[in-house]
Parts: structure tokens; sequence; C-alpha cells
């Protein structure tokens, strides 16, 4: 038999349905063949397109809504707790383990206190003449702090939290639950002029340290029902007391003012600390724990440069503007006031000079910022060799480097990378040495 006869004697090939019809179940192009609007239906949709294919792309695709409520109205939760039996039936199996935590139990007596909102409006200078005052611009920051000056004219029975909170033992006289406004006159931290604080204070709330002890014993209370307030306060007391040879930086750590490790080529410092914090368990008990910390190099801005650059630093100003941006430096107190008290400055770091100071000029007066400084403030630079900071970002003011002293706990400008090497390195102690800290910090906050 001929190979035309077989072919012939198999059937006749079947041909693709025509354009607007259907093809057949069993033909091979019935998933690929296009509909009437020329799309091509997926194969899991089969013959028939999905309303949402047959939408034109200028329509939205619409799409089933599910309800929520009734998806977990249809979940079966289980009520019941099942804890396993002990294989002993009374815990005598195995042997006995001492388990040191790092919790210290906390007694103390009921009071009553009262919480107070402060709020520092505004600070004004007072001039020479009587009652002529001009208003200062601070940063919010910076206004903030001056409330521990209104917190330390208080009475002795009154704490502040660092923050808006000042608590008292006995009322304040003369503050309600309606806000004040009141004037102190406070002391400039630079001692340049007579300052007059503007600030705000109401009563808040009564917080009685019992509520804590109610909230232990209270079989049906829960972590909704913690008593916040009552915490804040026991934390700020333990702060209070624990802070005389510590730093408070905020309002969680205490930190130590001198630094465990110093990354001189990375411009930062790593300094150890301590968190206390109450927590209602069972009992009242304080967690302690330390910490570490990095901060930006303080001291002499020059002798800091000289430290990482050595005889260098005259060739590397582009390398030490990018180290010393953003930092804030406090001057000297070679500035005079009227009445002829010094006082200091601050500034923030902008740039850094090409050209020293002995070779830097101030246009206006057509002499370096040497010649300056020694005609006006009668300062002889020792290194006028070295190049000058830029503390304006927008005019060309410059200072010399030797006149400047960078200002403690500062956020660090080194990489996140390097920050966290060293910071790990120095927390990675042995649990003996940790818990030794621990309570050595312990002991010196209860004395």
């Amino acid at each position: 038999m001929s190979e035309r006869s077989r072919v012939n004697n198999s059937g006749p090939l079947k041909k693709p349905a025509e354009r607007g019809y259907p093809a057949s179940s069993g033909s091979v192009w019935s998933s690929n063949t296009p509909s009437e609007r020329g799309d091509i239906p997926s194969s899991s949709e089969g013959e028939i397109a999905s309303e949402a294919a047959r939408q034109k792309k200028s329509h939205p695709v619409q799409k089933a809504v599910y309800d929520i409520s009734t998806g977990i109205s249809k979940l079966n939760i289980q009520k019941t707790l099942r804890i396993p039996n002990r294989p002993d039936q009374g815990g005598t199996i195995g042997k006995k383990v001492k388990v040191t935590s790092n919790c210290w139990d906390l007694t103390f007596h009921h009071r009553t206190v009262y919480l107070y909102f402060v709020e520092a409006n505004s600070v004004h200078r007072l001039e020479a003449k009587e009652g002529s005052k001009t208003e200062i611009r601070m940063p919010p920051k910076e206004l903030r702090s001056l409330i521990q000056q209104v917190a330390d004219s208080l009475p002795d029975t009154t704490i502040y939290d660092g923050g808006h909170a000042i608590y008292s033992e006995d009322p304040l006289p003369g503050v309600t639950t309606d806000p004040v406004e009141r004037e102190i006159e406070i002391k400039e931290p630079f001692g340049r002029d007579r300052l007059l604080l503007k600030y705000r204070i109401m009563e808040v709330q009564k917080v009685s340290t019992s509520d804590i002890s109610h909230f232990i014993t209270n079989p049906k209370a829960t972590s909704m029902n913690m008593p916040q307030e009552c915490i804040r306060l026991l934390d700020c007391i333990l702060k209070t007391v624990s802070k005389q040879s510590f730093v408070s930086l905020g309002r969680s750590a205490l930190f130590q003012q001198t630094p465990i490790k110093v990354v001189m080529d990375k411009l930062f410092t790593i300094h150890k600390g301590f968190i206390s914090s109450v927590r209602p368990q069972w009992k009242i008990r304080v967690n302690l724990d330390m910490t570490c910390k990095a901060y930006f190099v303080s001291g002499n801005l020059a002798d800091v440069m000289y430290s990482k650059y050595g005889d260098d630093m005259v060739r590397c100003s582009t390398q030490m503007a990018y180290d010393l941006r953003k930092i804030r430096v406090e001057t000297d107190k070679f500035y005079k006031s009227d009445d002829g008290r010094a006082y200091s400055r601050r500034f923030t770091v902008h740039g850094i000079s090409s050209l020293p100071a002995d070779r830097l000029m101030i246009e206006e007066l057509n002499q370096s910022v040497a010649e300056y400084f020694k005609r006006h403030h009668h300062i002889t630079l020792k290194y006028p060799e070295l190049p000058c900071v830029k503390v304006d970002q927008k005019r060309e003011v410059y200072m010399p480097m030797e006149l400047l002293n960078i200002l403690p706990y500062q956020a660090p400008n080194a990489s996140k990378a390097d920050i966290a090497s060293e910071v790990i390195r120095c927390a990675a102690i042995r649990p003996q040495e940790r818990f030794r800290e621990l309570e050595n910090f312990a002991n010196n906050m209860l004395k």
C-alpha cells in the first residue's frame, strides 16, 4: 500500500474552527482559538472566557468581595488551655537548678503624688534698660532643656522626668487643673545675659503608688489595666536617685561619663550605661540591664583632629569637613558682655577652610583671621597654620580651630556598620561579669 493511501485511510485531518465558531472539544486548537473580540482565553478558563476578560481595558476589573466578618465568625477558637502533666506527679524527678535573673524586688510606701505638665513657651533676654526684653529663638530641644531650671526652683519634694512631667508630693501653690502662665528669671547656659523664661504649668492628675499593688493582687487584671502612670512615677524616682554619678541622656538610660573605648580613627567613643524599668509581675520587680552607645569624640577640636590626622591635617581639610559635618562646638569664654562678663557661644560646623588662619583673609577688614583675634580679643593663636572652621551656613564666618571645643554626647558621623561592630564587641561580655556590673549598679542606686 502506498504512503498516500495509508494517510487517507486514517481519516481526514480536523481543521481549526472558523473565526466566530467554537472549536470542538477534541480539537487541538481549541485552547488557543481567538474569541469573537480577538481575545485568547487561558487554558484554565477553557472555551468560555471569564467576565473580567471580556471587559475593556478602560473599565475596572470586577473582583469578588470577601466579607471578613463572615470569615471570622466561622473560626472555631478553642478556649480551653491544656497543660501537660508532670511525669512524676509532683516534681521529684531531675535535679534542682538555680536560675539568676537580672530582676530585683522593689518595696515602697504607698503615697499619692500630684502630676503636673510643664511646657516652655518662650525665652527673652533682659536688656540693660529696665523693662526692656528681646525674644530669643531657640530650637525646641534647647528650649525644653530650660525646664530643668524651673524644676530646680520648686521645693525638694518634686522630681522631674526630663521631659514635660513634674511629680510633687505636696500640691504646688497656685497651680490647678487650668493652665497657668508663669515667668521665671533663669541663668543663660553660656553666662552671657539674664534670661526670662515664660512657661505653662497645669495639674494633670493624682497618681497613687498603691495602684500597682492593687493591679498585682487582682486576679482578673490584664495588661490593658496596667497602671502606666504609676510605673512612670517609679521609673522616674529610680532614675532620680541613681543619676548622681551618671549622665542622664533622655528618659531611658544612665551612662557613665568615662568611655569604655575610644575609636579615634572613626571619631567616636563608646559609653556603658544602665537601664532600669519597673515591671509588675507576681510581685513588683525592677529589671536592670546594660547597654552601650556610641557618641562623637568630645574635647578641643584641634586636639581631636590632630589625634586622627597628625601633621597631615593641614592638607586634609576636605576629609575633616566630612568628619565634622553638623557637629556642635562651643567657644572658649573670650567674648565680653556690656558689663564685662566673659561668656562663650555655640556654633554648628558647616565646613573647613582650605587656607590656614594666618592666610585666610577677612575682606571687610583686610586682615587675616589670626590678626583679627589678636587685635579684637587679645588672643595670639598657638597654631596659626591650622585651617579655620566655618560656623555660618550662609555667610563666610570662620573661627580658629584651637578655640573651639566639641560638645559631648553627640551622634557620631561614622558609618552604622563600623559603630555596630564596635558596640557589639563592647557589649559581648560573660554573664558572670554582666551580673557583677548590674549588682554594683543596684548597690550604688540604693545608697
